[in-house]
């Protein structure tokens, strides 16, 4: 009953709590289903049978959520990582107006939106407070609370893993660049994001729910960077492969010619994007950047030391793995453009 039905912490609760409605309904089959309780002596249930149909969430509820810009990469969190974490605070309240149709594209209002996705799960029972979390003041990290949750998730999961599923097989067949970049736009879809740790964060999330809800053909490792020295963001193994993706992200105030620049509405945001998308690649890797001390450092300067990195971590590889052929890449989002290098 634990696994099932209970996780649920709750600001000021000390202990985490269970679903009463499952609960009654657990109990009563158990007293009166000699098959169901049979079934849970011998551990040979399945999680949809411990389910109340009466209590399900809803067709109309999982279709709001799957209409929502920021549950895609939410989901792709709590299903490969198991947390995510609230932006500022989940709401007391909200317009559904917001919801559906959630205003955008400045960092607060990308952080406001996503905490309203995380607000709409919260009061649907999709999500709780982890236990750790709630030692602190104002806790953040939420979890999917039991395993009757994410089996009612899980289909709305692997329908996200599906729309890229071609373009995980066709990149871990043959590592390119332009496979790679492939991938990342088909994962990214609409998902906007605010630096290069959510752009890691996505593209890994997206590596290990492909293989995890997924009947995968490949034996696929997700690896987070331990040291930031030596490794690079996310290594992904296949049975013959190592693919060592190396990730950065330069926000258009980090642009000396943009440095100014402040985006209020998603009119100006649209406007921004297709002003960049007519840019070329060599013309991007010439803009000039603000966050270094020297004078005149590039976009190409930044990759090139993104490439140093993703070089030190692949010999590393190639020393602990021989019979593997090692694929290094390093990925750089210029505003919105990407630019995807395969290292030599």
């Amino acid at each position: 009953m634990q696994q099932y039905y209970s996780g649920y912490h709750f600001i000021g609760a000390n202990h985490a709590l269970f679903n009463p409605t499952q609960c009654i309904f657990f109990l009563s089959e158990y007293a009166t289903n000699r098959r169901f309780k049979n079934g849970v002596l011998s551990n040979n249930l399945q999680s949809f049978q411990l389910l109340d149909e009466n209590v399900r969430m809803g067709k109309s509820v999982l279709h709001v959520l799957g209409s929502l810009k920021e549950a895609k990469l939410i989901l792709m969190q709590l299903f490969s990582t198991g947390i995510t974490r609230v932006q500022s605070h989940i709401r007391p309240a909200m317009n559904y107006r917001n919801i559906a149709s959630p205003v955008h594209r400045t960092e607060t209002t990308y952080h406001e939106s996503w905490d309203v996705t995380l607000s709409f799960m919260y009061y649907h029972g999709m999500i709780a407070f982890s236990q750790q979390s709630l030692k602190n003041s104002s806790p953040r990290e939420v979890v999917i609370p039991n395993a009757i949750c994410s089996e009612q998730l899980l289909p709305l999961v692997r329908k996200i893993a599906q729309t890229y599923e071609s373009e995980m097989v066709t990149f871990l067949t043959t590592p390119t660049e332009t496979n790679l970049q492939g991938i990342i736009w088909s994962i990214l879809g609409s998902v906007e994001l605010q630096n290069e740790e959510e752009l890691q964060s996505v593209v890994e999330s997206a590596f290990a729910l492909f293989c995890n809800s997924l009947q995968s053909p490949f034996s696929i490792k997700v690896e987070e960077s331990s040291d930031k020295a030596k490794r690079s963001n996310v290594i992904v193994s296949t049975k013959k492969d190592i693919c060592i993706i190396e990730f950065k992200q330069v926000k258009i105030a980090d642009l000396k010619e943009y440095q100014f620049t402040i985006i209020l509405n998603p009119f100006e945001y649209q406007l921004w994007c297709s002003q960049f998308k007519l840019r070329t690649e060599n013309e991007l890797l010439q803009l000039e950047l603000t966050f270094q001390h020297a004078n005149n450092f590039t976009v190409s300067d930044h990759v090139n030391q993104a490439i140093e990195q993703v070089m030190i971590h692949g010999n590393l590889e190639k020393e602990n793995n021989p019979n593997k052929t090692i694929h290094k890449f390093v990925v750089v989002q210029v505003f919105h453009p990407i630019i995807v290098k395969k290292v030599q």
